[in-house]
């Protein structure tokens, strides 16, 4: 009998198509190249926003708008959900930028090592985006049903 063993996973030769020494192929190189600056872009996006929010925290702040606008003594809590937000953001510009540099270390490499830190680094961006996006989901449902309750104590519904 043969030192196969039926159980292991199947391997094949994998042709290097990019001309590195890794195991990229054309198509994996040109997904990265056109990706790259997307990244980059929303990256700095977030980061913007983030800076105009802050700036915001702190004229809600500085004027008293937030009692103006919500009622008296509402200023802290529209601060601290604009904190939250301004949060959010930034870590999410952060992973973009860390996603960014991956993919320069994976193309300036072409080894597969570096290919596989950048697509963990997409999964945990994506993974982070899927819980922020499902805590909205269930605020808003919590939104809806406090409006809902505060109606219809006031004789609204």
């Amino acid at each position: 009998m043969s030192n196969d063993n039926i159980f292991a996973a199947p391997q094949a030769e994998v042709q290097d198509l990019a001309g590195g020494q890794g195991l990229y192929s054309d198509t994996i190189v040109l997904a990265l190249r056109r990706t790259r600056p997307w990244v980059m872009v929303l990256g700095v996006l977030g980061i913007i926003s983030a800076v105009f929010m802050l700036i915001g925290v702190v004229g809600i702040i500085a004027s008293g708008a937030g009692d103006a606008a919500f009622g008296m003594g509402m200023t802290a809590p529209v601060v601290i959900v604009y904190l939250i937000l301004i949060a959010i953001t930034f870590a999410a510009s952060i992973q973009l930028f860390r996603f960014a540099s991956a993919i320069k270390r994976a193309l300036a490499s072409m080894q597969s090592a570096d290919l596989d830190n950048v697509l963990l680094i997409q999964a945990n961006f994506w993974r982070l985006i899927g819980i922020l996006s499902l805590a909205m989901l269930i605020l808003s449902f919590v939104g809806v049903g406090m409006m809902i309750v505060f109606m219809a104590v006031r004789g609204g519904v």
